[in-house]
């Protein structure tokens, strides 16, 4: 009896594990999928690849990024999709283009001194 009740305890839990393969997507790892990080030049190129990284999926723009010893923050994302049948599409990966905190900051700034307009052509404003 102990060992019919140890085989059944047994089959059931690999329906289970079979189950559960069904119902997670290949990409669906804790919610996360890779992303490419590019980093943004003042004229819109892409200066650079910062690496290929693991984030959320629902990563966006606006979100706040870390790595390493530095944050960037989300200008813009681009989402690649593949068909997997059944009139169904699943999330690939992300391209994300980044720009560093600091430097938006030192661009909000120098913004706001152009803007001003006061007395800028004497340089008076500065001093």
């Amino acid at each position: 009896m102990v060992r019919a009740a140890r085989e059944n305890s047994d089959a059931d839990a690999i329906v289970l594990r079979r189950n559960s393969r069904r119902r997670r997507s290949a990409n669906d790892v804790g919610g996360s999928i890779s992303a490419t990080v590019k980093s943004l030049r003042s004229d819109g190129t892409l200066k650079r690849v910062l690496g290929e990284f693991v984030f959320d999926s629902n990563t966006n723009c606006g979100d706040l990024l870390q790595i390493s010893d530095r944050e960037y923050e989300v200008l813009s994302s681009r989402s690649q999709f593949r068909y997997a049948g059944g009139r169904r599409f699943v999330l690939v990966r992300k391209v994300l283009e980044v720009k560093e905190i600091s430097r938006i900051a030192e661009e909000a700034s120098l913004r706001r001194l152009m803007d001003r307009g006061d007395v800028s052509a004497t340089g008076k404003n500065f001093e």
